[in-house]
């Protein structure tokens, strides 16, 4: 239980980090391309359902769900855990930008 909480508390301090990163690289560059890639999840669901409130939940949420699924694992369960959230978080910013870019 007290891995589950601290991986939650790691995931919501990485997302707060991370979306004021994100705003300010997306003012810098005036693209959307820095929230893409750091959130892909919401970003697709932004493009297909375009529901402002889905996209915000899960964009709230997905670090949390990343650290959640890497830091409960033990040994090389804990890499094989990464390996699956570094590909499958890829794939989603492969698939974000190339249906932004058209």
């Amino acid at each position: 239980m007290k891995r589950m909480l601290v991986a939650t508390a790691i995931g919501i301090l990485v997302t707060v980090v991370l979306f004021f990163a994100t705003g300010f690289a997306t003012g810098a560059c005036h693209c959307v391309t820095p929230t893409i890639v750091i959130f892909p999840f919401s970003a697709l669901l932004l493009a297909s359902l375009d529901s402002q409130a889905t996209s915000a939940a899960v964009l709230f949420l997905q670090f949390p769900i990343y650290a959640i699924t890497i830091g409960m694992p033990q040994g090389w369960k804990r890499l094989w855990a990464a390996v699956a959230v570094l590909t499958s978080h890829t794939i989603a910013v492969l698939v974000a930008l190339n249906l932004h870019n058209r």
